[in-house]
């Protein structure tokens, strides 16, 4: 289960919101913003992604899939995993969370790799 901050990456352009420092739970921290989580796989296995937000924020979720100039997007709706098979072969598994006005914008993801 992925629900806290565990990075800092330095942004190609200047923010006007600071970056929530690692250890702080995931969350969309402004109605309407925009969530980027990149995974790169060394695995063959399925890769399985779950998602669970805050009850009280209208989120969406998509887990797009990049080979080259290449993607594919599948959206990733709670109750509703997104299988992806050999995820090794993509060049990047990019989630993107949004919201919207209302809740505090909290989520997690759960990856698993199966067989």
């Amino acid at each position: 289960m992925i629900d806290r901050s565990n990075a800092k990456n330095v942004p190609p352009y200047e923010l006007l919101h600071a970056d929530d420092p690692a250890g702080r739970p995931l969350r969309v921290a402004h109605a309407y913003g925009i969530d980027y989580l990149r995974l790169r796989a060394s695995t063959q296995k399925t890769m399985t992604i779950s998602f669970a937000g805050d009850a009280g924020t209208a989120f969406r979720a998509d887990v797009v899939l990049a080979t080259g100039e290449t993607y594919t997007v599948h959206s990733l709706v709670e109750g509703t995993p997104v299988a992806v098979e050999s995820p090794d072969s993509y060049d990047e598994i990019c989630i993107v969370v949004t919201r919207g006005e209302a809740g505090t914008g909290t989520y997690s993801l759960k990856i698993e790799e199966g067989e």
